[in-house]
C-alpha cells in the first residue's frame, strides 16, 4: 500500500492502495500491469474477507472451547472447596469464614 495518484491529476490529489504492478505481481489477475480491474480488486477483497472470518471462527471455536473447560474445572473447585468447607465444619464445630 501506498499513496499515488494519476498521472493526469493534479499534484494535490492523493489515492491510496496498491499501484497495478504491485497487484499484478502479488496477484497475477488482470491483463497487465498498467491498470487493476474493479472486479479483480472486488475478488481480492472478497479472499480477504473470508479469509478473515474463517481465522475468527477458528479463534472463537478456541476461546469457546477454552472457556468451557476453565467452567468445568471452576465447578469442579467449587464442589471441592464445598467438601472442604463441610470437614472443617465437622472437624471445629463452626462454618468456616466465607463459607456459605
Amino acid at each position: 500500500m501506498r499513496e499515488w495518484r494519476y498521472t493526469n491529476e493534479s499534484a494535490g490529489v492523493r489515492h491510496l492502495g496498491p499501484v497495478a504492478q504491485d497487484f499484478q505481481a502479488a496477484f497475477g489477475l488482470g491483463t497487465d500491469d498498467k491498470s487493476i480491474g474493479t472486479v479483480d480488486a472486488d475478488g481480492v477483497a472478497l479472499a480477504a474477507i473470508q479469509a478473515l472470518n474463517r481465522k475468527l471462527e477458528e479463534e472463537l471455536h478456541r476461546r469457546d472451547t477454552k472457556n468451557a473447560e476453565l467452567e468445568q474445572q471452576n465447578v469442579g473447585l467449587a464442589k471441592r472447596l464445598g467438601e472442604l468447607e463441610q470437614l472443617l465444619t465437622s472437624l471445629t464445630g463452626k462454618p468456616s469464614e466465607g463459607a456459605p
